[in-house]
């Protein structure tokens, strides 16, 4: 069991924050949680719908992908509350506190990932 979950608690709280303050700003979040990449209209002539495509694109797939890392730190804070936090998905044995200290939100080991 680890010692100070409150170390991780608050790095994950704060990468969490950090995380949806960025989705609001290329996305809206409906009722049920999950963001919709903002589609902004820059106009009606060729180049603006060129331009409108392109950024909607790149922000769908900034979106996905801070979406699955908040899932996993949402993940991480319920295995604190829980007492499972530090344990690896797969083989069961304790995930190394310096790999816990890199990326908090872990969930596997490293032979494991």
């Amino acid at each position: 069991m680890l010692k100070n979950l409150d170390f991780f608690k608050e790095k994950l709280i704060e990468e969490k924050n950090r995380i949806e303050m960025e989705l609001r700003k290329i996305a809206s979040q409906d009722a049920e949680g999950d963001y919709k990449t903002e589609f902004e209209d820059y106009g009606r002539e060729r180049e603006d719908n060129a331009s409108e495509v392109e950024n909607y694109t790149a922000s769908l797939g900034i979106t996905e992908s801070l979406e699955t890392e908040l899932e996993k730190i949402v993940l991480a804070l319920k295995k604190i509350e829980n007492g499972s936090y530090g344990k690896c998905e797969k083989c069961k044995k304790d995930i190394p506190i310096k790999r816990l200290e890199i990326y908090p939100a872990a969930q596997n080991c490293v032979e494991c990932q």
